[in-house]
């Protein structure tokens, strides 16, 4: 069955790949390699903790191979490098021994995957397995920000309509006490007679008196 992660008859992929490894000879292999798997490979090689940190603040990297023991840097101390820049790379172990332990340690502390030197037959593989899943955990991130972006508007909405709903509310009592003045007995004139009469503009209410009723309309 053929490896979906094997790049076979398809364009060279731009591939920019910061080698962490003391060896120039063993860094070239690695761009070799990876060249003759399908990549576009444009890489710098760093073997100190400086010239990592200096490399990731001065562009932006796809991936990271180191070695896992080196005279004056380490893969676990490389670890701990792009942890404190917040990256999330692809951080695979090239290593002549690695025991088991230390595998696991490696893993643990954030590595993706390890190969041994003498077994670089999977390296274009783990590679394009690592940055598909790279790539997945970036779009996650993506979607989980959009989700809070938009749980962040609903929160918005939500705190608005229950302003509106609070000031609702009290316009409701308003207007409840309002129609309940209104709906007081209706005021009418206390006696029929000429518009001028004394006590015409005068209103009293329909339950004073018996039979209080509003005159009838003057005829022309």
């Amino acid at each position: 069955m053929n490896d979906p992660y094997i790049r076979e008859n398809t364009p060279p992929l731009p591939l920019r790949v910061l080698i962490v490894e003391d060896s120039p000879d063993d860094a070239a292999l690695l761009e070799h390699l990876l060249c003759k798997d399908g990549y576009d490979v444009i890489s710098e090689r760093v073997d100190t903790a400086e010239a990592m940190r200096d490399a990731l603040e001065r562009q932006p990297w796809d991936l990271i191979i180191s070695d896992h023991r080196m005279p004056r840097f380490s893969a676990p101390a490389a670890l701990q490098v792009l942890k404190t820049t917040g990256r999330d790379l692809p951080f695979i172990i090239v290593s002549g021994t690695i025991g088991d332990e230390e595998a696991v340690a490696a893993m643990k502390a954030g590595a993706h995957d390890y190969l041994l030197k003498g077994k670089l037959a999977r390296l274009a593989p783990t590679v394009a397995r690592e940055l598909c899943d790279a790539e997945q955990r970036r779009q996650r991130r993506q979607a989980e920000l959009v989700l809070q972006q938009q749980l962040a508007e609903l929160r918005r909405w939500q705190s608005l309509i229950l302003e509106r709903s609070d000031r609702s509310h009290e316009l409701k009592r308003e207007v409840n006490e309002l129609l309940r003045r209104l709906g007081e007995p209706i005021r009418y004139p206390s006696q029929a007679g000429d518009v001028d009469a004394p006590g015409q503009g005068e209103w009293t209410s329909a339950h004073q008196g018996e039979g209080a009723s509003r005159p009838p309309a003057r005829e022309e």
